[in-house]
């Protein structure tokens, strides 16, 4: 009888369904790890299926149709490609899922996010925002929401227009608000070129505006002898009300796309590879003369 595995065959490396050929031995429950093997850019990642399986529709959808080859995502000469994206990020979400919620720590210092575990490693803004858009890409509702609690905490260390440009790109609507009040409500200094420039030319002049209306509003509690802190404040949320609602609109969708039917379709792929990428306007056609 042949043991998968065997010391007496050194250099034969039977996949694992070829262990099971023929066998009536029962896989064990938990020490049985079904691995697939993924071509990301230039490196191979040979990684075990069940959270990619268990977390994502779209690769749970993926995994579910016949292949062309039989053997593909087995082996090292037969993975599954994923165009578009970065090989860096994958590794990082992969890391994320390996751990449990109980073994899963966070750490924020001078700039970066510090995933604790057995699987930890240190995670940039950037690299947040890459593990962000796969979860959007491959719908995985659980690490989208630990994501999107690391950028806004780390996010803090960041300047203005850095938050102002990630809020507009992620569709977070309640930290583009924060970050425009913010801009409105500091005592100084004033709002520079730049951060109104990265508004938009009208919006930043009408947070100015804001500003010195409520500047003038405190000036005239100072003579009335109230306290700035009896002041409810200047909101800047009718100023960008337009482009609020369209984030929080774009921002719901997100995980909507499964209902809609959207993995039935051949070759799924994010919807939302540009949030801030707003649908064209249609000019009317004018009438011939």
């Amino acid at each position: 009888m042949s043991h998968c595995g065997s010391r007496s065959h050194p250099t034969s490396s039977p996949s694992s369904s070829d262990c099971s050929a023929g066998s009536n031995h029962k896989r064990n429950p938990i020490f049985y790890v079904d691995t697939v093997t993924f071509l990301i850019e230039d490196e191979i990642f040979k990684v075990d299926r069940a959270p990619f399986v268990q977390k994502s529709p779209v690769l749970r959808e993926i995994f579910k149709r016949p292949q062309s080859d039989s053997t593909e995502g087995l082996l090292d000469s037969t993975p599954l490609v994923l165009n578009g994206v970065h090989k860096d990020d994958f590794e990082a979400i992969t890391r994320l899922m390996l751990h449990s919620c109980q073994d899963r720590w966070f750490s924020r210092f001078e700039g970066v996010y510090y995933i604790g575990g057995p699987f930890g490693m240190t995670m940039t803004l950037n690299n947040w925002i890459g593990v962000l858009n796969l979860t959007r890409m491959w719908l995985m509702k659980d690490e989208h929401q630990v994501a999107q609690d690391a950028i806004t905490e780390i996010i803090k260390d960041e300047s203005i227009p850095r938050k102002i440009q990630v809020a507009r790109d992620l569709c977070f609507a309640d930290l583009f608000e924060s970050v425009c009040q913010e801009l409105v409500d500091r005592p100084a200094p004033a709002i520079s070129l730049e951060e109104a420039m990265c508004v938009g030319i009208q919006q930043g002049f009408g947070l100015i505006q804001l500003r010195d209306e409520r500047l003038r509003r405190i000036a005239g509690l100072d003579e009335a002898g109230c306290r700035e802190s009896d002041f409810s404040g200047v909101p800047v949320d009718s100023l960008f009300k337009d482009e609020l609602d369209y984030m929080r609109s774009t921002y719901n969708r997100i995980f909507d796309v499964a209902e809609r039917g959207f993995l039935t379709s051949p070759a799924p792929q994010s919807v939302f590879a540009n949030p801030k990428r707003r649908p064209r306007k249609l000019r009317k056609k004018e009438p011939p003369r």
